[in-house]
């Protein structure tokens, strides 16, 4: 199965810093409402008419060229309003710079693309940066990113430049900045550019990767021209777009043979850019790819309140995906005789589907702040469990639906148990849900049925090669989250410890409840002879008897008297 192309960029970019260059257009700049270069043009040929007492219609464009004899041309618009410099600068301000209600409302300042790509530069990834754009969002964010970069905005500044592999990052603004009197913008003008520039252009497009977003490739026939002179493809071309490509940009990616990758908009893609880069650097060596990624992105967004949406749509997007490829259509329940083989093959299908979920639950609720987090997770294990079921078919097949809560639930619980974040466990504790029926039941009544998931299922793997197992779904499930939340565990001792008190406590809780009777391999683990040992279940008793579970006073503590009942009654029920 290919990766999604923006890992493969990401990816790209980060096992080959300065390699890639960015090719940015307006599309990056739209968030700020800072005007094109054709909106400003017609803007000043409105405020011609306007100074002429005329008044130019729904077109000052066609105006202008009834009035001058000649196409609208930036310089001339510019000479003729503002004479001076300080005239033309106080002119412009108007376009580019913003007002104090406009910086109020976030306009004309620097977008959250142009931030996350000054992220991107300031790591050392993206030391070339070409733009058709002649606003200063991309300088200004460089520059609270703490860059000085080199700004190419015309020819001459060509000559004078420092050679790119020695500069640290270089802005080439291909069509000038907004003061600058040669600036680009008509058909004719942007038909051809400088040798000077052409020059800096072709080093550029033939020795480095390139990236392009936001640029529809349409007008800028000498932008064009230049990157279809590139002679080579050492390195990839990675092409943003929103909808298929059309007309000349169609022709140069073909020509570029560049990777397509579809976005939703520059903010969102290049923050996610930044966001995989920053992860691959932390954590490039670990397998697998998608969910190492996840996992580090994570880790970076919970102590960032800024970054709070972007936490909540990685967990949830995780959560969704997982409901959907464990949902009844890719895990049917046929009517039929199902072997020990087949409920092995299913439960390993579940865990590869929930694989991404489980670490990221397993790593939010170790290291996420409980006051602030909880409810996140809470979510996306019950957008999991409230996936449509199938109510037919085979027995073992039916039960083994409630086996993605279950891996949802302990990954929850055992990492919960080793930061002493219980909360969201014991949330999940309390939470009922709705059945198909129209009722309601506890959550874990129906993920944590006698014998941990039905004696169908469980008594097809009890019956393993290498002899009879008591527990088989309890064990199997031991050893599928020891990979999970291994790391908050400082041997297999301690982990064996937690895993056996998470599942003591959830005996208690079906013992209470009345659930049913659920053992799981504590069971056989303290007592295959008479004993009156338990796990360590002590770290729950507060945080139980806090949320209301059980109740406790001078006088009768309900939660010692529920140890004692699990207890008796795994010893009258010995394994051997």
């Amino acid at each position: 199965m290919p990766l999604d192309p923006l890992i493969t960029l990401a990816s790209s970019i980060e096992a080959s810093p300065g390699i890639y260059a960015l090719l940015v257009g307006s599309g990056i700049s739209r968030a700020a409402e800072v005007q094109t270069g054709w909106e400003v043009v017609r803007s000043l040929c409105a405020r011609a008419a306007a100074a002429a007492g005329e008044d130019p219609g729904d077109d000052p464009m066609a105006w202008y060229v009834g009035a001058a004899g000649t196409d609208p041309d930036y310089s001339q618009l510019l000479e003729a309003l503002a004479p001076t410099s300080a005239d033309r600068r106080a002119l412009l301000e108007d376009y580019f710079v913003p007002s104090d209600e406009e910086r109020a409302r976030g306009t004309k300042l620097p977008t959250r693309a142009h931030r996350a790509i000054a992220r991107i530069a300031v790591a050392g990834y993206v030391k070339v940066i070409v733009t058709t754009n002649f606003d200063r969002l991309l300088e200004a964010a460089l520059g609270e990113a703490g860059l000085d970069p080199q700004i190419i905005a015309s020819s001459a500044a060509v000559a004078g430049m420092v050679p790119l592999h020695h500069a640290g990052v270089t802005v080439v603004k291909v069509h000038g900045d907004y003061l600058s009197p040669d600036l680009k913008n008509t058909v004719d003008e942007l038909a051809g550019y400088e040798p000077a520039l052409d020059e800096l252009l072709d080093e550029i497009f033939d020795r480095y990767g390139l990236l392009v977003c936001g640029w529809s490739g349409e007008w800028d026939v000498a932008l064009s021209d230049a990157i279809m002179r590139a002679p080579n493809r050492r390195y990839a071309t990675y092409w943003c777009r929103r909808a298929p490509l059309a007309g000349h940009a169609r022709d140069l990616a073909v020509h570029r043979e560049a990777i397509e990758v579809l976005i939703t908009d520059a903010d969102r893609f290049f923050e996610d850019l930044a966001d995989k880069v920053s992860a691959l650097a932390d954590m490039r060596a670990s397998p697998p790819l998608t969910t190492a990624l996840a996992v580090a992105q994570l880790k970076r967004f919970l102590p960032d309140p800024v970054a709070r949406i972007r936490l909540h749509d990685l967990v949830t997007a995780a959560a969704h995906s997982a409901a959907e490829a464990v949902g009844e259509h890719n895990f049917p329940t046929p009517a039929g005789a199902v072997s020990r083989e087949d409920v092995e093959r299913r439960l390993d299908r579940y865990e590869r589907a929930t694989d991404r979920l489980t670490a990221l639950l397993a790593n939010g609720v170790y290291f996420g702040e409980p006051e602030l987090h909880a409810d996140l997770w809470h979510r996306a294990v019950l957008a999991v469990d409230g996936r449509k079921r199938s109510l037919a078919g085979s027995m073992a097949l039916v039960e083994l639906q409630g086996y993605p809560t279950l891996l949802a639930v302990f990954s929850v619980g055992l990492a919960g148990g080793a930061s002493g974040n219980l909360g969201p466990l014991l949330d999940l504790v309390q939470t009922k849900v709705r059945t198909m029926g129209g009722t309601e039941e506890p959550l874990l009544m129906r993920s944590l049925p006698p014998w941990a998931i039905g004696n169908g299922a469980s008594g097809l793997l009890a019956q393993a090669p290498e002899g009879r197992r008591f527990t088989p779904v309890s064990d199997h499930l031991h050893d599928v989250m020891r990979s999970v939340v291994s790391p908050f565990f400082d041997s297999d001792e301690s982990y064996d410890d937690a895993f056996d008190a998470l599942e003591f406590m959830l005996a208690m809780l079906n013992a209470k409840y009345g659930w049913g009777s659920y053992l799981g391999r504590f069971w056989w683990r303290y007592y295959r002879f008479p004993t009156d040992r338990i796990p360590p279940v002590a770290p729950f008793k507060a945080a139980c008897v806090s949320a209301g579970l059980f109740d406790s006073d001078d006088e009768f503590d309900e939660f010692d008297e529920t140890v004692r009942s699990v207890v008796e009654y795994a010893v009258q029920h010995p394994a051997f």
